[in-house]
């Protein structure tokens, strides 16, 4: 099975948030896109739709930082979907 470029970037950037969020720290889109080498412009994109959709959390401040939402909200939206 494929996946389209941004389901795997945003798989991606999901390992990121998770390995940040356990050592207590937002990320950024640039920090995630450039340990990783995806674009920028392309990873923002796809951090926008993850933050629609409920997953991820923006804060803001100097740079954008993004963090995972609660297990709650994300159990929420892992089981309105069928993979």
């Amino acid at each position: 099975m494929e996946l389209s470029c941004k389901v795997d970037y945003a798989c991606i950037a999901l390992m990121q948030l998770a390995i940040r969020q356990g050592q207590g720290q937002p990320i950024s889109v640039s920090e995630i896109a450039h340990s990783q080498n995806i674009p920028v412009r392309y990873l923002d994109q796809v951090m926008g739709m993850l933050r629609r959709a409920g997953i991820i959390h923006s804060q803001r401040g100097a740079n954008l930082l993004f963090i995972l939402f609660p297990k709650k909200s994300r159990k929420r939206f892992c089981a309105s979907y069928s993979f």
